[in-house]
């Protein structure tokens, strides 16, 4: 007899008994291999096989314990083995490794839990009897709060390392600090009130708050005293007085308001109290002493006095008429005005940090035969400073004179002489029309432009001197005559004018040329500067064409034209160069890439729309910013980049493509 597993291997064999029957001990075999016996006798042979079979049933498996803050249950048993997990109606399957171990991912489970587990044979599908383990809740415990005092701006509780420790105030505030690694967690509040409950709680990591502690704050008791010293206006900043005993701060009360502060020189247990900006007239006020809770344990009443300031107030002269405002200066403790007019009072009035003020009265003084005082106050009310004005009236007439020089009619531009007194302005009349205006130097000299007005030497011309309410107070005849007009004479020839590239218009001149005159389109302009038989015009971007329509005139010093041609327009070629864009992805805020020749900018269009020229251009590279989807938003946007000369002319236009 030969016994042989499935890879051929002989692993028993002998002789069966005289009745046939045999039995040979064999190793340990695989679950499904197939076992073959051959027998052999008197020369023939016979087999027989048969399919090792798996009848075992799997012990309980074994678990390892099981948190509320657990996502996976792990455990041993036999490798290969099936593990279910029952928890709730609900099943969980895996495998345990080679090893013999297992770990099955499931959800958080409640404290309390019965977690049922059954190893299941996967060649037989034996089951284990269910091994059973519940759910262990791991909500932490109260957390213990330390005492509290009234007065007190910490609270500290202890609980877990690194849990989150909850302190509820008594306004009902709720703050949260993580415990440090011995358990404790620091608060800073208000100071503590007696009586007042704070309570607090931890949460670990199954996040459940614990059950909650409470504190109560304890009262402590405190005594303490206060003196005070009067208050006085315009003299003192703070209220001033010694304290005793637990006093830590202050609350006045003045004119029915009430603030709390101050501050406290322990080492001499005196006190300040600002008061400049609270206390503005005479009166009384209450001070009391609070301990650190905010505990009344004294109070005082004090006196506030007053003491007059000084200073001064002058008064600016004002004109009824032509004035708003009485104008003047301040100085020392003047804090407001009063203006006394014919014996009423008005108050009122702006004080200016440079020391100047400005009072309206433009509806209040309007008559100059009246009397008018400006009286200064300080910053109780004080009477401190007087002033009296001096009351003109505008719609007084003025006095003065004005004399004018010849005229000459095409060599004169404006009417010149001179004035006196309260001349302010002047009026000319040409022929019977009145024309205003001119200007009045410093030192009694005039100028009135008369180069478009008088043109004939038989029109009478009169020039009369306005005072400032525009009374003429002075007349003066102008004798006028007229030039002998010298022969003039000249030429121009322009420069070819490239559009798009030049800027000024050049070319030459002959003889008694002057200024030009430049006609774009109809539209006329004059000007040019001239040297040494050249000169140039700025024409800048008037000129939009090459077939705009446009001549130049030569005129004469006496603005006469002497010679006019038409000036050759030609278009600026574009610079020669090429332009290759980069790829360009939706993830990136600029369209990039190279360029060749003289570029000056760079320009986009998007889908039609020309956007503004411009990137950075050096180097032959180029980058033109458009921001992440902003310009450019998807790869179907059709996006032509297009290289610009220094005019602004395209020397070449590509395609980008667009990509994520």
């Amino acid at each position: 007899m030969e016994v042989r597993n499935s890879e051929g291997t002989l692993i028993a064999s002998g002789q069966a008994n005289a009745s046939g029957a045999y039995s040979f001990p064999i190793a340990r075999q695989e679950f499904d291999d197939t076992i073959t016996v051959t027998a052999t006798f008197e020369g023939q042979t016979s087999t027989a096989s048969a399919k090792v079979q798996d009848t075992t049933t799997p012990s309980k498996p074994s678990l390892n314990p099981v948190t509320d803050h657990d996502t996976s249950i792990s455990g041993t048993g036999t490798p290969g083995d099936r593990i279910q997990i029952t928890i709730g109606g609900q099943t969980y399957t895996g495998t345990i490794d080679a090893a013999g171990n297992f770990s099955i991912v499931v959800p958080k489970i409640p404290g309390g839990t019965t977690i049922s587990v059954v190893e299941v044979n996967s060649n037989n599908q034996n089951r284990s009897t269910p091994t059973e383990v519940s759910v262990r809740d791991t909500t932490l415990a109260e957390p213990s709060i330390a005492s509290i005092k009234a007065g007190d701006t910490t609270v500290m509780v202890t609980g877990e390392p690194g849990a989150t420790v909850s302190l509820t105030t008594p306004s009902g505030e709720s703050i949260t600090r993580t415990a440090d690694a011995t358990g404790k967690a620091s608060f800073t509040i208000n100071p503590a009130k007696a009586g007042d409950s704070f309570t607090a709680t931890q949460t670990g990591a199954n996040g459940k708050a614990s059950p909650a502690s409470t504190v109560n704050v304890t009262a402590v008791v405190t005594a303490g005293t206060i003196t005070t010293k009067d208050f006085t206006l315009g003299k003192d900043r703070n209220i001033e007085g010694t304290y005793t005993g637990d006093v830590k701060s202050f609350r006045v009360t003045i004119d029915g308001t009430t603030y709390r502060g101050g501050t406290i020189n322990a080492s001499n247990k005196t006190y300040a109290f600002y008061a400049l900006d609270k206390i503005s007239k005479t009166g009384t006020f209450t001070i009391e002493g609070l301990d650190a809770s905010g505990k009344v344990l004294n109070t005082k009443t004090g006196t506030i006095v007053s003491t007059p300031g000084t200073g001064t107030v002058a008064a600016n002269a004002f004109t009824i008429h032509r004035d708003i405002t009485v104008t003047g200066t301040v100085t020392g403790d003047v804090k407001s005005l009063g203006l006394v007019y014919d014996g009423k009072e008005y108050r009122g009035g702006t004080l200016n940090s440079n020391g100047t003020y400005s009072f309206y009265a433009l509806n209040t003084i309007t008559d100059k035969t009246k009397s008018a005082v400006m009286y200064g106050y300080d910053r109780f009310g004080n009477r401190i400073a007087t002033s009296t004005l001096t009351l003109r009236d505008a719609h007084d007439i003025g006095t003065g004179t004005v004399a004018a020089n010849p005229f000459v009619i095409d060599r004169d531009k404006t009417i010149t002489g001179q004035y006196t007194g309260d001349v302010k302005s002047f009026s000319v009349t040409v022929g019977g029309v009145e024309y205003r205006g001119g200007t009045l130097n410093s030192d009694g000299t005039f100028s009135f432009y008369a180069w478009d007005k008088i043109k004939n030497t038989t029109d009478p011309v009169v020039m009369y001197g306005l005072d400032k309410n525009g009374n003429r107070i002075s007349t003066t005849s102008i004798r006028v005559t007229k030039a002998s007009a010298p022969l003039t004479k000249g030429n121009v020839t322009a420069d070819v004018f490239t559009v798009g590239e030049d800027k000024f218009m050049t070319g030459n001149y002959t003889e008694d040329v002057k200024s030009f005159k430049v006609t774009i389109n109809g539209t006329v302009y004059t000007g040019g500067m001239i040297s040494e038989g050249r000169f140039n015009f700025w024409i800048g971007d008037k000129i939009k064409s090459a077939s705009d329509t446009v001549t130049i005139a030569a005129l004469d010093r006496t603005g006469r034209e002497l010679d006019s041609k038409a000036v050759q327009l030609v278009a600026a070629t574009p610079a020669v160069g090429t332009v290759t864009p980069a790829t360009f992805s939706l993830k990136t805020s600029s369209v990039t890439g190279s360029y060749t020749g003289e570029a000056k900018s760079v320009r986009l269009n998007v889908n039609g729309t020309v956007l503004p020229a411009g990137g950075s251009v050096s180097g032959g590279n180029f980058s033109y910013y458009v921001g992440l989807k902003n310009k450019v938003k998807a790869t179907s946007d059709d996006v032509k980049i297009e290289l610009l000369d220094k005019n602004g002319l395209v020397m070449d236009t590509k395609s980008v493509t667009v990509t994520n």
